[in-house]
Order: C-alpha cells, then structure tokens, then sequence
C-alpha cells in the first residue's frame, strides 16, 4: 500500500511540473468526488508550490471540478445506486467490489451521519478521511435537496482549499516536507482532518 501512495505522490509531482496541471487538477476533482479517490489534495498543494503566483486559479479549478464529479455522484447515487426493492443494483454493486473507498461499511457510515447531523454533514465532510464520493452518492440516495447539496459541497470544498492555498503560501518552501510524506495517509490526514474541522467549525 505505501508503494501506492508514494506512485501517487511521485505522479503529482510530475503534474505539478506540467502546464496542463490545472486540468489534471480539475479531472482528479471531478473523479475524486463522484467515483475514484485519487491525492487530489497533494497534487493542489504541489501545484501552489511550484506557481504560487496562480493559487487562486488552482482553488478555482480543484472547486470547480468536485462540484462537478459531486453533481454526478449525486445523480448516480438519485437514479441507479438502489432499485425498485430498495436493495443495491448492479451498477451500485460494481462500485461497491471494485473500486477503492466504496464499500457497505462505508455506505451504513455514512447513512448513520446523515441520520445524526442531516445536509450539515456536508458541510464537514471535507475534513474527514471519508471519500467525498460516498457522501455525493448517499446524497443522491438519501434524496438531500440537490440545490442545498450542492451549496454545502461548495462552501465546504471553497474552505477547505482557501484555508490549505493560505496555509501553503505562508509557509512557503517548508511545505515541501507536508508534501513529502502526504504518501503516508495514517499519520498527515488525522491532523489535517482536526486543522480543518476546527476552521469549518469555527466560520460555520
């Protein structure tokens, strides 16, 4: 698994490096917040780093790009996640065995945070280690109003990326030891986690 993590990093590096990094940032988000987790949170950072002067743009693209990827989470989660019998369809079930992050203990997660906390959920759901994906899809499933799902997934994202773009800007070239060891997921995103929640909840 840390091979993995660290392909991953070494590929986020190389598209930090590259002109076409925005839209393989906007793609990412699109594909992290609907079906695929993928280190889109490394490759922003990276690209921050490398051309400081295009932050705001890169926050733009990244916002712009999960919006999207959530839209269509949302879609798939309304339209094709349960049949008639209110029980898994194919599609849901293909998700579910195949790719990474989605699975039934993580969909009976989420189902109890929606029970507890309703829509808010959303609002936090960016500082958790939780694919944003299976919370579009239990979106979509759960029926939650389109339009307050999709402000939430913007407020929450916007926040979000703001408050890392800002964090990276001030702490300049000692960012690249935050990036460095974003490969090792188990020791970077439970504090980045409590960082984030602590400002959502704080501007909230």
């Amino acid at each position: 698994m840390n091979k993995w993590f660290k392909e991953l990093y070494n590929w986020s590096m190389d598209c930090a490096n590259a002109k076409w990094g925005p839209w393989v940032l906007l793609l990412c988000g699109i594909a992290d917040a609907s079906f695929l987790p993928l280190p889109v949170t490394t490759l922003f950072l990276a690209l921050i780093l490398f051309n400081p002067r295009s932050t705001f743009k890169y926050v733009l693209f990244l916002t712009a790009g999960i919006v999207a990827g959530a839209t269509a989470g949302y879609l798939a989660g309304h339209y094709v996640w349960l049949d008639h019998k209110m029980e898994f369809t194919g599609f849901a079930r293909f998700f579910i065995d195949k790719i990474p992050g989605f699975s039934i203990a993580g969909y009976g997660k989420i189902h109890i945070l929606f029970s507890r906390w309703g829509s808010w959920i959303l609002l936090l759901a960016t500082s958790t280690p939780i694919p944003y994906g299976l919370f579009s899809v239990s979106s979509g499933v759960f029926n939650v109003n389109i339009f307050i799902f999709i402000l939430a997934t913007l407020t929450g994202h916007s926040i979000k990326y703001l408050f890392l773009a800002w964090l990276t800007r001030k702490m300049g070239p000692a960012v690249n030891r935050l990036i460095a060891f974003t490969w090792r997921p188990v020791t970077v995103i439970p504090l980045a986690c409590v960082v984030i929640t602590l400002v959502v909840l704080k501007v909230v």
